[in-house]
């Protein structure tokens, strides 16, 4: 099963790649992707973390953005899909889409933002037990943004940083996580 994943999304990214070489308003990225789930907000000013529930993974995503004839947008659409890993099992796998918006008109650093809305599966295992294993579906949010920094002024190619809340509602109950990708833009 993770292979056929890693494969389809190996798939995906150079098809985005061919696709954003073609004109300047679409761009594509993958990156490696760390997920913290369970994060709790209590009403004094903490958060708390539950350790056991770390996972990695991939994130891979098309972002189209709209502009005027000649010129650079900063306003577009985007889709993701990511799946993390623990255990050699896929923990949880989100498919988002929405808005995002972008400083394009930086030469070096480019920070960006979106809200991103969508279906997430997570994996359950019951009492430890494999043959009691179902997957969960869930509407997702994820609202975050981050940076894309150039290798070079007039470059194609860039380096992501970015990190997310994402919300999912597992069991009848809406859990955050945090999510930080780096990745590289195309």
């Amino acid at each position: 099963m993770r292979t056929t994943i890693l494969s389809l999304i190996l798939l995906i990214a150079g098809v985005l790649g061919v696709s954003a070489q073609t004109q300047s308003n679409n761009e594509g990225s993958v990156g490696y992707q760390f997920l913290r789930q369970d994060l709790e907000f209590n009403t004094t000013p903490s958060v708390r973390f539950n350790h056991n529930t770390d996972s990695h993974g991939f994130n891979a995503s098309y972002a189209r953005y709209f502009a005027k004839k000649g010129e650079l947008g900063n306003v577009g659409v985007k889709a993701e899909v990511s799946a993390n890993f623990k255990d050699d099992e896929a923990v949880l796998a989100t498919g988002l889409a929405g808005v995002v918006v972008k400083a394009h008109n930086a030469k070096y650093v480019q920070p960006f933002g979106h809200v991103l809305g969508g279906v997430a599966r997570q994996h359950v295992t019951r009492n430890n037990f494999k043959q009691f294993s179902s997957p969960d579906y869930s509407a997702a949010f994820a609202i975050g943004g981050g940076v894309d920094f150039n290798l070079a002024k007039e470059s194609r190619y860039k380096l992501r940083l970015g990190g997310d809340i994402l919300n999912t509602g597992f069991g009848g109950e809406r859990q955050n996580a945090v999510r930080l990708t780096a990745g590289v833009v195309f």
